[in-house]
């Protein structure tokens, strides 16, 4: 089993084990299915499991998450989870870039806490960093973090970049990130 495939199943079951948890304290649970539309600016180290140092670089990313639940119809009011789309920019200090699209599971537990892993696929650019392999990249992300009454979020993120094996070469990277969501609609005012 890859690495991905392990991380995503590890994301899964601890998804499971907090939405059991959201469901014991159904009446502090929060409501995945009205969040609302955000956009997500973030700060890591990018290649921090590896021992290529002359490849680490700052991270840096942008992110716009819809309010859009994909699940809207099997989740219903008050759910705990939902599945919304993303479109993310992701650039680096050695000059590599990354656009990608994806699916983030929002999950929201006693108003405050939030769990959202995330999968997507993308154009990935190594500018003078690591070479991964592969003009198409995957990124799997686990994020975590607070929900302020605002709706805005301070979240850490771990995410994993590789091609998934459908290039001959497939070295992947690891990042850490620290992310701030704020809604869309706060950025205009409303």
């Amino acid at each position: 089993m890859s690495f991905i495939s392990r991380m995503f199943l590890a994301f899964l079951l601890w998804g499971s084990v907090l939405c059991n948890a959201g469901y014991a304290q159904s009446d502090t649970r929060g409501d995945a299915a009205a969040e609302p539309a955000t956009l997500g600016f973030g700060a890591g180290y990018y290649e921090v499991l590896r021992h290529q140092p002359d490849k680490a670089a700052a991270d840096f990313r942008l992110d716009y998450r819809s309010a859009v639940d994909l699940l809207g119809l099997v989740g219903g009011q008050n759910a705990v989870v939902a599945l919304r789309p993303f479109a993310g920019l992701e650039a680096t200090s050695q000059g590599g870039a990354y656009g990608l699209g994806g699916v983030v599971a929002d999950a929201v537990f006693w108003r405050h806490w939030v769990v959202s892993p995330s999968i997507g696929a993308g154009i990935y650019y190594d500018g003078n960093g690591k070479k991964l392999g592969s003009l198409v990249e995957f990124r799997s992300t686990f994020e975590t973090g607070y929900r302020f009454d605002d709706a805005s979020r301070l979240t850490l993120a771990f995410s994993h970049i590789s091609n998934a094996n459908i290039a001959a070469v497939n070295p992947g990277t690891e990042i850490i990130a620290v992310y701030y969501h704020i809604p869309v609609a706060r950025l205009w005012g409303h």
